[in-house]
């Protein structure tokens, strides 16, 4: 059976840390195609992302031009191009369609499933996917005994995916912050994504931020 992974967030911008955990998602489940799709409007934030959509598209684009070769990953504008705020739910149903007897993943973190019972329709997320999930705590046991405990989610226990990647520990919000104030960030970032940034002058701090600071 094929087998297709989903790695959604806003990505903004994508750093080495996004790319280590796709790569990683990639060899363990043994993906035949990797699907990295920007939200338009994560439901689960209050604020849109900071710069343009073509721009976040663009970047994870030349991000993971160079590993493309060697693996199958494609960046997908199904959300970008949506008008309403991106459920996971609608994204699933786009692909069933596209891959209706592929295997399908999705990745979140460990963090995000203590509020995964508050996603939109996750009942019908966790019948139609796979979900793996990034561990970040040490504590393994927690994690097991919240799937198996939970109303909703210990009928579907072989639905969720635990696994161990060497994480990268950086944030977008972090790096759009150090960019602002001029702090170098070429370590964080893949290197044609940091010349794209400087190119296109992204999360630049605006004369009037200043005024006002």
């Amino acid at each position: 059976m094929t087998n297709i992974g989903l790695y959604g967030g806003s990505f903004d911008p994508i750093h080495n840390g996004h790319v280590s955990a796709a790569i990683q998602m990639y060899e363990l489940l043994s993906l035949d195609e990797l699907i990295v799709m920007p939200a338009k409007q994560s439901p689960h934030k209050s604020t849109r992302p900071n710069v343009e959509d073509h721009h976040r598209y663009e970047m994870l684009q030349i991000a993971f031009n160079d590993v493309s070769t060697t693996m199958n990953i494609e960046i997908s504008s199904f959300e970008l191009e949506q008008q309403s705020k991106s459920y996971t739910f609608k994204t699933i149903e786009h692909l069933k369609m596209i891959y209706p007897k592929e295997r399908l993943y999705v990745l979140i973190g460990e963090d995000q499933l203590y509020d995964f019972d508050q996603w939109k329709n996750v009942q019908m997320i966790i019948e139609n996917v796979y979900v793996v999930i990034v561990k970040r705590y040490k504590d393994s046991k927690k994690l097991a005994d919240y799937i198996s405990e939970h109303e909703l989610f210990k009928h579907y226990e072989a639905r969720f995916i635990p696994i161990d990647i060497q994480i990268t520990e950086m944030s977008s919000t972090d790096i759009r912050d150090k960019l602002a104030h001029h702090v170098s960030v070429r370590h964080m970032l893949p290197k044609s994504v940091y010349d794209y940034i400087k190119e296109e002058h992204l999360y630049e701090r605006k004369e009037s931020d200043s005024i006002n600071s």
